[in-house]
């Protein structure tokens, strides 16, 4: 307990029990005694009742020692969540949604004194209405694991990216993605309805007017917003979806079909953002085009096409 905290000022904390009763009773004044404080259930009267009387037997300035530790440590600590504050600030990256986001060997290089506030800091965020504990935030400091959940709070491993989120968020968040489906007429556009993302199609264009860079089966990178597909194969009519369990794409060069809930963990797509990751589908239901991370095999440019189809992602 602090003698300031907040709008909270407490200016007879320093003193003793007997200096207040002494000097109200020099006074003549009464005060009230709180029946609570004789009850030695309670973990904090226990020690004032029982044990800081033997410990004044031992050492009679054990009371004043213990209350001097307390104002230094209060005055260390201080510092430590100003300090800790700074490496938040530079280590936290915090969405709208409440996710936060760092780099676990950034937090590593830190002191553990401040890597253990900053973790605690970011749980917080995640989580305002509860007080995370020492577990938890060694938990954080020593997850190895893909997945590691803390009540409410998740905590995911893409590599060297670790993402704190409240699932209770991410459900609300996912919900009105997980029905949505837009038509896509080639050549148009189709776009979220929320705005998130936007797809174009351009054509059907002759194979020798577009850059056609999946003809070595190179796989598109992760950055990658614009991929060239067969229009015979694609035909005129597309749908762009969220992904739903169970979906399965054919990877340019792979060889065979994966599960798209492997493709996003293998390109470390945190699960928050996954459900706004637009899923391009053919009439007949296979994975045209996973934007921005995979194309499907079956919808590759060859030198035996004729006409080709630019599919491009705007966020």
């Amino acid at each position: 307990m602090a003698p300031l905290t907040g709008h909270r000022v407490r200016p007879l904390l320093d003193e003793s029990r007997g200096t207040l009763r002494a000097w109200l009773g020099e006074r003549r004044e009464t005060w009230r005694e709180d029946a609570s404080n004789a009850d030695k259930r309670i973990g904090r009267n226990l020690v004032r009742i029982e044990i800081l009387p033997r410990l004044a037997e031992l050492n009679p300035g054990a009371e004043a020692a213990l209350a001097r530790a307390a104002r230094i440590q209060r005055l260390d600590a201080g510092l430590l969540e100003h300090l800790a504050e700074g490496e938040a600030a530079r280590l936290l990256l915090q969405e709208a949604d409440g996710t936060v986001r760092f780099s676990m060997s950034a937090l590593q290089k830190v002191p553990q004194a401040l890597a253990r506030r900053v973790v605690r800091l970011a749980l917080l965020r995640v989580d305002a209405g509860r007080t995370p504990g020492w577990d938890e935030t060694e938990a954080v400091l020593a997850c190895r694991s893909h997945r590691l959940e803390l009540g409410p709070v998740c905590l995911e491993l893409f590599g060297d990216l670790a993402v704190l989120s409240n699932r209770a968020r991410v459900r609300d968040r996912r919900a009105p993605a997980q029905a949505l489906a837009v038509a896509l007429t080639i050549p148009g556009s189709a776009g979220h309805p929320e705005g998130r993302w936007t797809v174009d199609a351009r054509g059907p264009l002759p194979r020798t007017e577009a850059l056609l860079p999946q003809e070595d089966g190179t796989p598109p990178t992760k950055e990658a917003a614009r991929v060239v597909v067969d229009a015979a194969a694609v035909g005129r009519h597309l749908t762009i979806r969220s992904w739903e369990p169970g979906d399965r794409v054919e990877p340019l060069g792979l060889g065979g079909r994966k599960k798209l809930q492997d493709v996003f963990v293998d390109r470390k797509v945190p699960v928050d953002e996954r459900s706004d990751v637009p899923v391009v589908v053919a009439a007949d239901g296979r994975i045209v085009w996973v934007a921005g991370h995979v194309l499907g095999e079956p919808f590759r440019v060859t030198p035996h096409s004729e006409a080709v189809v630019v599919l491009s992602l705007r966020r």
